[in-house]
């Protein structure tokens, strides 16, 4: 769990040595999925996710909260990703899945309006066969006041799984449209947004069959800080998978899969000081998935846990 935030105990000594101005933004998070099933085996998702990002004006810290700086100074900036994602659901299957992401979000001129783009490479590994990819995006921003924005991003992920019938094309199409907003009020903050998307995956089974998958998710969040420090609220997310199988000799489909499943979440954030800060988040939710070779559907509750370390010099 703690293997991603060894690099962070450094930069915190270094940060404290940094001016009150920041160029450079550190992100790292551990985020736990547990989905627990009343008649299948467990499963365990952990997410390590490190993000550096480099803003080509310093981002200035007024007594707005600390960790909505990087939002308001609206800079162009560039980022550096690094996602693992490692499951363990015991008697079926583990899987693990690496992201390396590069990406830039460019303010055109001294406009509303923003562009950006990002690339990336997958390597995932499963229990029977392996998975590689590139990863394309572009973004699109538009500032309706100084403090929302209004984001879209269109996402496509192409590679090949290596299974034990031989190699086959995989493909995943993303839209997203997210908002967030930053509402001053009197003596504190409110930060709230949300957002929704779509996706749409094919992979090819065999010479006839396609595998395919439709993905609809969505999330809404508020955060309230009470000051310029500490701020806690909650988030709500959900999504909708249908899965088929297509043959194109007799153009018919076969339901493979259905889920559906939400989650709230608790959350909270504290920043020391200018340099260092820190979040957390603590939810719970519901889920069911229908095969449909089986008489039953399967339930199964869903445990979130996540803490990140936010580090500015």
């Amino acid at each position: 769990m703690f293997k991603p935030f060894t690099v962070l105990f450094s930069l915190l000594v270094l940060s404290l040595t940094a001016q009150a101005d920041f160029n450079v933004q550190l992100d790292t998070n551990y985020h736990e999925i547990e989905q627990r099933y009343q008649r299948d085996a467990d499963s365990k998702t952990e997410t390590y996710d490190v993000q550096g990002t480099y803003y080509f004006s310093p981002v200035i810290i007024t007594q707005s909260p600390i960790r909505e700086a990087a939002f308001l100074s609206q800079h162009s900036n560039i980022s550096l990703q690094y996602i693992d994602v490692e499951q363990d659901k015991p008697t079926v299957v583990e899987h693990d899945r690496k992201d390396f992401v590069a990406g830039a979000d460019i303010r055109i001129a001294e406009s509303a309006f923003r562009l950006g783009g990002f690339i990336g490479s997958v390597d995932e590994t499963f229990t029977t066969y392996d998975y590689s990819a590139i990863t394309l995006g572009a973004t699109f921003g538009w500032h309706i006041r100084n403090n929302s924005l209004l984001a879209f991003k269109i996402h496509t992920e192409n590679g090949d799984t290596d299974k034990p019938l031989g190699k086959f094309d995989y493909t995943k199409n993303m839209f997203n449209v997210d908002y967030k907003h930053l509402l001053s009020l009197r003596d504190s903050s409110l930060s709230f947004g949300g957002g929704l998307g779509f996706a749409h995956v094919r992979e090819d089974l065999e010479l006839d069959d396609d595998y395919t998958s439709n993905e609809l998710f969505f999330n809404a969040f508020v955060t309230w800080y009470v000051t310029p420090k500490f701020g806690f609220g909650g988030e709500l997310t959900g999504d909708a998978i249908y899965s088929y199988t297509y043959n194109h000799n007799t153009e018919s489909g076969r339901i493979h899969d259905s889920e559906v499943s939400a989650t709230a979440a608790f959350t909270a954030s504290y920043d020391m000081n200018e340099y260092i800060g820190f979040n957390a988040a603590l939810g719970w939710g519901d889920g069911l998935r229908k095969k449909n070779s089986q008489r039953h559907d399967r339930s199964y509750d869903i445990h979130i846990l996540t803490a990140g370390i936010q580090a500015r010099f």
